[in-house]
């Protein structure tokens, strides 16, 4: 939520006083959504490394499908607790991108919600 606000108190500055020349909202946000479409695909790779790792002296298949369709299913097992952190403050990042920039498109676009304030 915090991120939503900065994004958004940067966008409204940059626009009235024309220090630094922001990209256009558009650019921001599919930047975003493919950031978290490939965090996603690089975390997804790693679980599944690490799982292939722990998975590499079983002998037994039972044994072996406990660690591996958890992993096929996404869900971080073995990966380390700072991984899951850093996923989650980018997915934030990411996310208050998206939501700060839509926030100041819908803004820009009804001038009459601006001026009142």
């Amino acid at each position: 939520m915090s991120t939503i606000f900065i994004v958004f108190v940067i966008w409204v500055i940059q626009t009235k006083l024309q220090i630094v020349k922001f990209p256009v909202p558009s650019y921001v946000i599919v930047c975003s959504i493919f950031g978290l479409l490939i965090l996603n695909i690089v975390v997804f790779s790693f679980n599944l490394i690490l799982s292939l790792f722990h998975a590499k002296n079983v002998k037994d298949e039972g044994e072996l499908e406990k660690i591996m369709v958890p992993a096929l299913k996404g869900n971080p097992e073995y990966l380390p607790e700072i991984v899951t952190v850093i996923t989650q403050c980018l997915t934030a990042i990411c996310l208050g991108l998206i939501g700060g920039t839509l926030i100041y498109v819908f803004f820009k676009c009804n001038k009459s919600v601006m001026t009142r304030a």
